[in-house]
C-alpha cells in the first residue's frame, strides 16, 4: 500500500495539533483533559427543580443530553440571552462535600451558571447565582472549549445550569481548581 505511510503521517501530524491546540490554555489542565479522554457516561439534564437528579461526580467524563430551553424551568433566568436560536439547556446537581475551589469544563459553548438555591430550595425565591472565580479556554481545543471556576462551600447541593447554545449534547467533567486560577484568563 503506497499510501499508507502517507496516511498514518497525516493522522499523527492531525493528533499533534489537536494536542498542541489544548495546550494553550493558560491554567494547568491536565486532569481535566485526562478525564475528557475517557469514557463519557451518559446523563440526562433535568427540565426543573423538582426533578431528582444523580449528583455530578468529581474527574467523572459526563456526555449531557440538553433540552430545548422553552422546555427547561430555570430556578432563575439564565444569566446570559441566547447566542443561538433554538437553543438547548437543562439543569444538573452538584454536592460539594469539601469547600474550595471547582472547575466546570465543557466541550460547547453553552452558557453554565451555578446557583446557590438557598433556604427553600424548591421556589427559587432564595437562589443566588454563584460570580465565578474566573474562566480559561484554548482556542482549537476540540475536548474543553472552555472551563469555567467557582469557589463553592461544603455540604450544599448547588444547581448548574446549561443554557444558550443550540447543541443538544455537552462534554463535561468537574474537577478541583487551583488557587492560582484567576479572573483573567
Amino acid at each position: 500500500m503506497p499510501g499508507l505511510p502517507a496516511l498514518l503521517l497525516v493522522l499523527a501530524s492531525t493528533g499533534a495539533a489537536a494536542d498542541d491546540a489544548c495546550s494553550g490554555f493558560f491554567w494547568d489542565m491536565k486532569d481535566e483533559l485526562a478525564a475528557m479522554a475517557t469514557t463519557a457516561s451518559g446523563l440526562a439534564a433535568n427540565t426543573n427543580i423538582q426533578q431528582a437528579g444523580a449528583p455530578l461526580q468529581i474527574g467523572k467524563h459526563y456526555v449531557v443530553t440538553l433540552a430545548p430551553e422553552t422546555q427547561v424551568a430555570f430556578i432563575v433566568p439564565p444569566g446570559r440571552a441566547a447566542k443561538d436560536t433554538a437553543p438547548q439547556g437543562g439543569i444538573l446537581y452538584f454536592d460539594v462535600r469539601e469547600s474550595g475551589r471547582y472547575r466546570f469544563s465543557l466541550d460547547t459553548g453553552h452558557w453554565l451558571d451555578v446557583i446557590d438555591s438557598g433556604e427553600k430550595i424548591l421556589d427559587g425565591s432564595t437562589a443566588k447565582v454563584l460570580e465565578s472565580h474566573g474562566h480559561d479556554s484554548a482556542e482549537g481545543c476540540a475536548a474543553i472549549h472552555k472551563a469555567v471556576a467557582f469557589d463553592l462551600e461544603a455540604g450544599t447541593t448547588y444547581r448548574v445550569h446549561l443554557s444558550g447554545r443550540a447543541a443538544p449534547r455537552v462534554n463535561l467533567v468537574v474537577t478541583r481548581g487551583d488557587p492560582t486560577d484567576s479572573e483573567q484568563h
